[in-house]
């Protein structure tokens, strides 16, 4: 059993998206034996840094050039 803590998780699953393999909630879930709704929150997160664009059940590498939800967001209400 893995003993990570949340932020743990979450760099090696950001290591994986940076050398530009996708991953799936599942597979991540079953080898980290946490639930997929806690894969989720990872990918959530660090989509929302701009590490990864989410895909249904998982995520991609993120687009080259592409900004962060949240720069976007601040971006349009100026």
């Amino acid at each position: 059993m893995h003993t990570d803590i949340p932020l743990e998780r979450r760099d090696l699953i950001a290591q994986r998206l940076a050398q530009g393999q996708p991953v799936v909630a599942a597979a991540l879930a079953a080898e980290f034996q946490v639930s997929e709704d806690a894969i989720r929150r990872d990918l959530r997160a660090l989509a929302a840094e701009g590490r990864c664009r989410r895909v249904y059940g998982g995520a991609l590498p993120p687009l080259p050039g592409a900004l962060p939800m949240a720069v976007r967001m601040d971006a349009g209400r100026e």
